[in-house]
């Protein structure tokens, strides 16, 4: 699925968030801060998970690094997009 005509997740940016929205016909203020929200969210609930799955016996050192992952991307979107 491609976000403003761009499938690469490194080259979405606000500018393709802003097509996104005006071809969605979405309020582009509104999808932004929603953005931005689940951006700066998405870090501590990854961690969440990741406790919840290990105290179910799922242990795996990927689990950390799919977390940091997720985490650096988040934290880079939320500053792409104006946030933290």
């Amino acid at each position: 699925m491609s976000i403003g005509g761009e499938y690469r997740l490194e080259e979405i940016g606000p500018r393709q968030w802003r097509r996104f929205a005006a071809d969605a016909r979405l309020d582009e203020a509104g999808l932004t801060e929603r953005i931005v929200e689940m951006a700066i969210a998405l870090p501590d609930l990854a961690s969440d998970e990741v406790r919840r799955a290990r105290a179910t016996g799922l242990d795996h050192a990927v689990l950390d690094r799919m977390t940091d992952v997720l985490a650096e991307r988040a934290r880079r979107c939320a500053r792409l997009m104006g946030g933290t």
